[in-house]
């Protein structure tokens, strides 16, 4: 049928929590559909829907049946497992898609790529060890203004040299406020404030700051205050564990989530909502 050459969720899968009615209906199916025991393929909401069935065990004795979870997923960040599939795919994608980058590149020409992998460095780590990036901006170590001042001198060093091209990779969820764009307009930008004589450097970085969209006041603190941007990122990794934030942007109207635009009478209808 050439269905497994194809991607995306051919069963009809979702992020949907299981919550409330769904236990009943879940267990109503299996006893149905006389079933014997459960494969689950996926990622961590997968995971999240067998230990939530697991925990209910007492309320319904039909989840009381061999579950086997099988680890499926790009970002490779599944607990108990070394490779779950689709890394590896996902992973030669990328190596395909940067080779061709690279070919096209003239003469000092610097490219950010941005890879999926959520909180894990897999993807984004690999990808630049096997296209030769000359860095790696991780969510596990971080991003901060030294270490991108730092790379610009390096690079900048090396088109010096005779270097073609610099390669830069960045995951997903590297840093909430160092985006790839803010990266990507910082390097294309660095001959106005990296080392032009009788410049603020500050300055010249804080309006690069703004065109990324960031106010004055986030600009100062983030330059200033190594605390209390912990505290932001913190509080944002706090959201997208707790609440499972995937947009932006999202409103929790008393622990109910609702993520994207929506129009003013349905946000006032949900604020109104106990």
């Amino acid at each position: 049928s050439g269905w497994t050459s194809r991607g995306g969720a051919e069963l009809g899968t979702s992020r949907h929590e299981l919550e409330g009615q769904d236990f009943e209906s879940l267990a109503g199916a299996i006893k149905d559909l006389q079933l014997d025991g459960l494969l689950m393929i996926g990622g961590f909401s997968g995971y999240d829907a067998v230990h939530r069935m697991c925990m209910q065990r007492g309320r319904f004795p039909a989840f009381d049946l061999p579950i086997v979870c099988l680890p499926c997923c790009i970002n490779n960040d599944l607990p108990g497992s070394e490779l779950s599939v689709g890394a590896d795919t996902a992973l030669n994608s990328i190596v395909v898609a940067v080779d061709k980058i690279k070919q096209s590149a003239a003469e000092r020409r610097c490219f950010v790529v941005e890879v999926m992998g959520r909180y894990c460095g897999y993807l984004a780590l690999m990808g630049g060890l096997a296209t030769g990036a000359e860095h790696v901006f991780l969510h596990e170590e971080g991003v901060t203004l030294d270490k991108l001042r730092g790379e610009l001198y390096r690079m900048t060093a090396s088109f010096e040299k005779g270097k073609r091209l610099n390669l830069l990779f960045r995951n997903e969820r590297a840093n909430s406020v160092y985006t790839t764009g803010f990266i990507s307009a910082l390097f294309a930008t660095q001959d106005r404030w990296a080392y032009a004589r009788g410049v603020d450097h500050k300055a010249e970085i804080g309006k690069i700051a703004a065109m990324a969209g960031m106010s004055a006041a986030a600009f100062e603190a983030a330059w200033t205050d190594v605390d209390l941007a912990r505290a932001i990122l913190a509080e944002r990794q706090r959201g997208e564990q707790e609440y499972r934030v995937q947009a932006t942007p999202t409103f929790v109207f008393n622990r109910r989530v609702v993520g994207g635009n929506i129009p003013f009478d349905r946000f006032a209808r949900e604020a109104a909502t106990p």
